[in-house]
């Protein structure tokens, strides 16, 4: 099913997110290290409840309601590149964030669709953030 597929690859994509936000919070170095710190700190502990939510929200409820059988360590197949950088971090969260205003565009229920675009209204505030920060 194309819809379960494309929630896997948004919860892969926000696993990897709360990771590299953790590397990058771990890393912190300069002038701006503790608001770089926070800023990260923010990032993946916010990543981490969305993470949880995407299982519970969407896929718990697909696989009742289909019998379809799936593996939630799909959600955690995936390769860091390193080094990790903060350019990294936003080009997936811009990345996310278009994956999950596709899918909600699409004919799919009403709360996940609704969870998506909550997804995504996050991490716009949480890329702006970023964004702001590169500049």
């Amino acid at each position: 099913m194309v819809m379960i597929e494309e929630i896997l690859i948004i919860g892969n994509n926000l696993n990897k997110i709360e990771n590299l936000a953790n590397v990058l919070h771990w890393n912190s170095r300069g002038e701006n290290y503790y608001s770089d710190h926070l800023l990260y700190q923010r990032i993946y502990e916010d990543i981490a409840d969305q993470v949880d939510g995407l299982i519970e929200t969407c896929l718990i409820p697909i696989q009742k309601a289909t019998d379809i059988e799936f593996d939630y360590s799909d959600l955690f197949n995936y390769t860091i590149t390193f080094p990790i950088t903060p350019q990294m971090l936003l080009d997936l969260i811009v990345d996310t964030i278009r994956k999950c205003d596709a899918l909600a565009r699409t004919d799919i229920p009403e709360g996940i669709k609704t969870y998506l675009t909550d997804v995504s209204k996050s991490l716009l505030v949480k890329g702006g953030l970023l964004d702001r920060r590169l500049k």
